[in-house]
Formats: structure tokens, sequence, C-alpha cells
């Protein structure tokens, strides 16, 4: 039974983060902002179902996985974790040689640590092809829109989305 309980809230955490993911894709083109919103949401959900299953376990009985909100678990051997180690540790040490570490530091930790926060994210709940088949659904639409758009900028001379010439 705590297993069942355990794989529901699992899945439907994993439902709102592809559903946040499809959002993200489709704020590619439009917006900065949006894009950020829907970055924070994706990981604010993820830690949520992150922090309930720790809670879940330790409710069971069972040693929770901190590590899991650090280090993606794939199957079998994945080299995405070793390269997005590497490439988190040479960012790191850019600080350091950094003419503005400050500044340097303030961008790993806004931006560096959010794109990995994001993969882990992915890797994490993204577990069948129907979720993965939804964010490249959003991805294509997205596309179509924007190609549409384009066109019709082309021959009418503004932007149908924007109105701007």
């Amino acid at each position: 039974m705590d297993n069942i309980k355990r794989e529901a809230i699992e899945q439907r955490f994993n439902r709102i983060v592809v559903f946040f993911c499809c959002l993200l894709v489709i704020a590619l083109p439009i917006s900065i902002a949006l894009v950020e919103s829907m970055a924070g949401f994706v990981i604010l959900v993820f830690l949520t179902k992150k922090i309930l299953l720790c809670r879940h376990d330790i409710e069971c009985g069972r040693k929770p996985d901190l590590w899991g909100f650090i280090i993606p678990r794939v199957e079998g051997n994945s080299h995405l974790n070793r390269a997005a180690g590497v490439y988190l540790g040479f960012a790191a040490v850019s600080i350091i040689f950094s003419q503005f570490p400050m500044e340097s530091f303030s961008a790993f930790i806004g931006k560096v640590l959010e794109g990995y926060c994001l993969y882990v994210c992915f890797v994490d709940c993204i577990k069948t092809r129907r979720h993965l088949k939804k964010i490249i659904t959003a991805a294509v639409l997205t596309l179509l829109l924007i190609a549409i758009d384009g066109i019709a900028q082309f021959f009418l001379g503004f932007d149908l989305l924007r109105h701007r010439p």
C-alpha cells in the first residue's frame, strides 16, 4: 500500500512538471520572463515532490533518497551526469579567475545552477515516452506558430502576434 501511495505522489507531480515543461517550451520564443517563471515553477514542483517523497519514506520507516535532490537517477550507465558535473566544475572555477567575481558568482547561482536544476528535473520527472511526446509536441506546435507568424509577417508587413512592423 505504501509503494502505491508513493508511486501516486510521484506520478501526479511528474505530470505537473511535464505540464510546466510544456509551458516553458511554449514560452521560449515569447518572453524571457515567462521562461524564467516556468523554470521556477518546474523547480518548485520538483522540490515539493522530493520533499513529500522523503517525508513519505521517513513515515514508512525507509531511508529517504537525499541524493535525488542533487544527482538524477538514470536507468543504466549515463554519461550525462559526468558531463554536467564537469560543466559545473568549469563554471565554478571560472568564478575564481573572473575580473568580476561577485557578478560571476551571482550568474553561477542564477543561471548555471538553474540550468542544472532544470536538467535534474527533466531527467527525474520525464520517465515515459508519453511525457517526452507531450514536450516535443509543444515544441513543434510552437515552431509552427512562429513559422506561420513569420510567413504572415513577410506577406502582410506586420507581425500577427504583436502587431508590430
